[in-house]
């Protein structure tokens, strides 16, 4: 019999209710069974990569070891964690969120002008694969911001990070003594995408086994412990941990070994980073 004091699912779906309608949106809370939806030959054919462009994207640890241990990650050059968070051109930054102040990690998009900040690993799909050069295909009209370029594309299709690819759906953890309950809703990745206005319907469950997403939301998800040890942590220390559980190649290589040879496994890395927090 459970607690009556227990967490319970209504009072989990009570939660998520409300924080859907702090976001002023009109989606709908969805279940494994629901369908929307969205058509994945869309973002192809008929999408010039507005998901690519003024999108902030979270980066969890999950996703940087998923790009570093991967074959398109090593083309890339990223083959320890400061390739991807040193430098002032990293793909990637690190930052405490300004809510709770924890350690957290996004996308590092290019500022290039015409109000168009775009992600550092797109690029465009035609002859000239250059980024930068995406720019001279940018004109401003004189009555409206329309803007004329070529299709881009994602250079790190088959390693995109947690929320690129779980995109249209966004996912809600609620979580209270020790249970949790998950949450879903369609969250397009642009105001006019091309994908979502369509009559292509995916059931939910099936859309989350199509593109492998329970593991990468379990492994996402360990996060939380570590959030709830430094909830009493001063900010300096928040700070210290954060480039320790996401830039966790460059205390290797200070010390001058190699940082793959050295690199722990996702599941040391947190148990280390724990055990740190606990002294």
């Amino acid at each position: 019999m459970n607690n009556k004091n227990e967490f319970s699912y209504r009072e989990a779906l009570v939660q998520a209710r409300n924080m859907l309608k702090r976001m002023n949106t009109k989606q709908k809370l969805l279940n494994h069974e629901n369908f929307f939806n969205f058509d994945i030959n869309k973002c192809i054919s008929d999408c010039i990569g507005r998901c690519c462009i003024n999108t902030p994207v979270m980066i969890n640890v999950y996703d940087v070891y998923n790009i570093l241990t991967s074959v398109r990650g090593k083309e890339l050059g990223y083959g320890d964690t400061t390739k991807l968070f040193d430098g002032k051109n990293a793909p990637l930054i690190l930052f405490l969120d300004e809510n709770e102040n924890m350690p957290s990690a996004m996308i590092n998009l290019m500022q290039r002008g015409f109000n168009l900040d775009i992600c550092p690993f797109a690029y465009a799909s035609n002859k000239d694969t250059n980024i930068l050069s995406l720019f001279n295909y940018y004109h401003e009209t004189a009555d409206k911001k329309l803007y004329r370029m070529p299709h881009l594309s994602c250079g790190i299709h088959e390693i995109k990070p947690t929320i690129c690819r779980s995109s249209p759906l966004s996912r809600m953890l609620i979580a209270e003594d020790e249970r949790s309950f998950e949450f879903f809703y369609i969250n397009p990745p642009s105001s006019n995408c091309p994908a979502i206005n369509t009559n292509k319907k995916w059931r939910l469950e099936e859309y989350i086994k199509k593109w492998d997403l329970e593991r990468f939301y379990k492994n996402r998800d360990k996060i939380t412990e570590i959030f709830e040890l430094l909830v009493e942590k001063p900010i300096p220390f928040r700070r210290k941990i954060a480039k320790k559980l996401f830039n966790f190649d460059k205390d290797n290589i200070d010390q001058g070994l190699d940082p793959v040879k050295n690199r722990p496994s996702y599941e040391e890395l947190f148990r280390t980073i724990i055990e740190l927090i606990k002294k």
